[in-house]
């Protein structure tokens, strides 16, 4: 007889007690052995457990037992007690040959725990492991796998429903054809993948690859690490992005896009709006990021300062994509440490990048001094910077003087491409 339970070994079988169950009200009689082999005698016979105790104490705590189905005979069944000096997973019933129920016995609460357990068709092969439905595996330690053809293979992972995966440590795969491939990771629904650790997807075919990613919805895809991907079709591939909406993405560092088709560019932080799209996502759309920098005007002539996303890179610009033309706002506020100067300006404009890669501001950009009536040496402008191809806000001190200022900027601008 193969019987294919974890850790039963060849020894213990041949030195297995045997009990023959002809009728109910049974106790189940180990004489101190690791296994039970249990024949049922009959035709088409239930036989059940006494309902007080159903297998006989264990002699220590953490005893191990394991009850096996040799041979049910024609047609019989078998029910054995749960709360009856049980812990199980409620009543344990079964009519196929081969199936078996583990056991630990606990000396303080006098009763004997299930560890794992399988129903003929399901394997529990892992320590503690517990296999239930059709076509089951459970080979992690600690795993549970539930419904038809599910899998749970890593350590204390669970699959349940149909054809789910559950192969990382602490993983979950529930509902239909849903994978758990990272460590902790939680698939659900129909036909999505969580294969990061952390990552969580749910809905119809959603895929959450990055670490701490979470896809939700029909159809979308986050793929940057702490990314979020909700509603249909949206994609947040960059790190710490938001992708939200129909056919969204958002593909920059902790950018976010919504709406209908809308992108973000690639630009780190840049929100991005649209309703749609002529010929292709982000081709119509409403876009904004904030800039910074901290700038001690101190030089022997009037320089130009950029601002920049991140406040310090020369890169972290407001690109402007090929074939586009650009309606933006801009407004800046800057103030010294003291307050002794502050400064507020508005600046509209309008910026043109062309499919030979030529990026010029279109006209004249209107500059309204707001408020510097603390000193008048200060200025700023917009430009068109035709080698990272991106519209420039900067600002200078006429008169270098050495202020120290933090300087705020806020682009917003409306985009369409042909």
């Amino acid at each position: 007889m193969e019987i294919p339970v974890h850790n039963i070994t060849a020894a213990e079988i041949a030195a297995a007690a045997t009990q023959t169950i002809s009728a109910s009200n049974f106790t189940i009689q180990h004489n101190n052995q690791p296994v039970v082999l249990i024949t049922l005698t009959g035709t088409f016979q239930t036989r059940t457990s006494d309902a007080t105790t159903a297998i006989a104490d264990g002699v220590k705590d953490g005893q191990i037992l394991t009850l096996v189905l040799k041979d049910i005979g024609n047609g019989n069944s078998i029910i054995i007690k749960d709360n009856a000096n049980t812990a199980l997973r409620g009543d344990w019933y079964r009519a196929v040959v081969e199936t078996w129920l583990k056991l630990s016995w606990d000396q303080t609460a006098s009763q004997w725990i299930e560890t794992g357990a399988n129903d003929g068709t399901g394997t529990a092969s892992g320590i503690n492991s517990h296999a239930e439905g059709t076509g089951t595996i459970a080979s992690g330690e600690s795993s549970h796998a539930e419904g038809n053809a599910t899998t749970a293979s890593g350590i204390r992972s669970h699959a349940e429903g149909n054809l789910t995966v559950a192969s990382q440590t602490s993983a979950h795969a529930e509902g239909d054809t849903t994978t758990a491939s990272g460590i902790r990771s939680h698939a659900e629904g129909t036909s999505t993948t969580a294969n990061n650790e952390n990552a969580h997807a749910e809905g119809l075919f959603g895929i959450a690859s990055g670490a701490g990613a979470h896809a939700e919805g029909r159809y979308t895809t986050a793929s940057g690490e702490s990314a979020h991907a909700e509603g249909y079709g949206a994609t947040a591939t960059g790190t710490r992005s938001h992708a939200e909406g129909n056919g969204t993405l958002a593909n920059g560092f902790g950018s976010h896009a919504e709406g209908g088709a809308s992108s973000t560019r690639l630009i780190t932080y840049l929100f991005a709006t649209a309703s749609g799209y002529f010929s292709a996502g982000g081709d119509a759309q409403f876009t904004r990021v904030v800039m910074r920098r901290q700038i001690t005007h101190s030089s022997s002539v009037a320089t130009w300062y950029s601002l920049f996303i991140d406040g310090v890179t020369a890169t972290e610009l407001f690109k402007i994509p090929a074939n586009t033309v650009i309606n933006f706002r801009v407004m800046i506020v800057g103030k010294t440490d003291d307050d002794s100067k502050r400064f507020a300006y508005n600046i509209t404009g309008a910026i043109a990048r062309n499919g030979a890669n030529s990026t010029v501001i279109l006209g004249t950009p209107t500059i309204t001094n707001v408020y510097e009536a603390d000193d008048t040496d200060y200025e700023v402008q917009a430009i068109a910077d035709n080698n990272n191809e991106a519209l420039d806000i900067q600002v200078r001190d006429t008169t270098f003087a050495g202020d120290t200022v933090r300087w705020v900027a806020v682009i917003e601008a409306l985009e369409v491409g042909y």
